[in-house]
């Protein structure tokens, strides 16, 4: 439990330092503009894939860091997640991550091998 409280008091600091949370930076992304975008950890992107299908590559995996993907658009163009090299999983799967809804996101979260989706 101590260990628990440490991480909870270590996650709340954190985020009275950063006004977006856990997070280094939001990042829209236009699919006029970009059909292909590699995150950084720690990252959240907002993705507009009206124009075109987007690929949203995950970063190397870094323990306990994690990247939220959100799709705003209503069209059919799908917003899809992988990994970088493609030997890591997605709970334990290989297989890439599609969103296709409007306004549906995905945290991904690292343990530093994986991802995990959360």
């Amino acid at each position: 439990m101590a260990g628990f409280e440490s991480h909870v008091k270590d996650a709340v600091s954190r985020a009275d330092q950063n006004p977006i949370g856990l997070f280094n930076e939001a990042v829209p992304v236009d699919s006029n503009e970009e059909t292909s975008v590699t995150a950084v950890p720690n990252q959240m992107l907002f993705v507009d894939a009206e124009d075109n299908p987007v690929t949203v590559t995950l970063p190397e995996p870094t323990a306990n860091t994690s990247v939220v993907v959100k799709k705003l658009d209503s069209t059919a163009n799908a917003v899809t997640i992988e990994t970088p090299v493609g030997t890591q999983t997605i709970d334990g799967s290989a297989s890439d991550r599609t969103i296709t809804g409007e306004n549906v996101s995905r945290e991904i979260a690292s343990d530093g091998s994986n991802y995990f989706i959360i």
